[in-house]
């Protein structure tokens, strides 16, 4: 028989409707190389980032900043493998992975025949952050244990990691349309609940009282994220959860594994 010719159109669609997914993954691999040297294990990361607050120094944000405009400058297929310390394969390798992959998607029901993966992965956006793209019933989760008043540099001026939360979820309130419902749950060592139960109607006046909930919380004690999470999924008729936090838990379930049970 002949030799089989890859389909190079392919491979190159494939590429451009997941670029930003390739550039983010180059992005992750090179923040593991770096924050494991010269420790070698990824398992001190944690303990590395507590001694330092979760702040990077000043050597270790130049060799970020190096890696980002790496993983920005990957445009190809062997960029990309070479990037993330992968075998470069054949043309013809890389369409027999690439269209495996999507074949085990579908059989496992990942994406169906009419998923647009070039409209979900080209903009390189959270959907939280799009306007009119917000969940109709929402929860927010807001860590703001004592970790959370630790200061940053941000456009060259400092502010809090709890500061720097509440001015995107003043964001995310504009984005809620009249149709939408939503709650706000603030946790430390205790829940803090803007509402029991229920979710709220968007309307104006109770994202205005939301805004004042969340303006008025200042960071403190420990960390119930568990404790947060079950008040969340026990309100009725809640469509997504988002989890904002900078830390480990210390308070309710603090194992890893059961806390992802719990998350799932």
């Amino acid at each position: 028989g002949g030799s089989e010719t890859a389909d190079m159109e392919l491979l190159e669609e494939v590429f451009q409707a997941q670029l930003v997914a390739n550039q983010v993954l180059v992005m992750h691999c090179w923040y593991l190389r770096v924050m494991a040297t010269p420790h070698g294990v990824p398992e001190t990361l944690g303990a590395t980032l507590d001694r330092w607050y979760g702040v990077p120094t000043r050597g270790l944000h130049r060799a970020l900043l190096r890696a980002l405009g790496a993983a920005q400058s990957v445009r190809t297929w062997p960029d990309f493998l070479a990037s993330a310390c992968l075998v470069v394969g054949t043309p013809m390798q890389m369409e027999h992975f690439v269209t495996g992959c999507v074949q085990r998607s579908l059989r496992k029901k990942y994406h169906s025949r009419d998923t647009n993966f070039a409209a979900i992965q080209r903009s390189g956006q959270s959907n939280i952050l799009l306007r009119g793209k917000l969940a109709d019933k929402v929860v927010i989760v807001i860590d703001v244990s004592g970790s959370m008043g630790v200061t940053f540099m941000e456009n060259g001026e400092y502010t809090s990691r709890l500061d720097f939360v509440k001015r995107h979820v003043h964001d995310i309130l504009d984005m809620l349309g009249p149709r939408s419902a939503f709650s706000i749950i603030f946790f430390n060592s205790e829940i803090h609940p803007l509402s029991r139960g229920e979710l709220l109607f968007a309307t104006d006046k109770n994202k205005r009282y939301a805004s004042d909930f969340v303006q008025r919380r200042e960071p403190g004690r420990a960390t119930n994220l568990s404790g947060a999470l079950d008040t969340a999924y026990s309100m009725r008729g809640v469509s997504e959860i988002y989890l904002l936090s900078d830390g480990r838990p210390t308070r309710g379930i603090v194992d890893h594994d059961e806390l992802v049970a719990l998350a799932r």
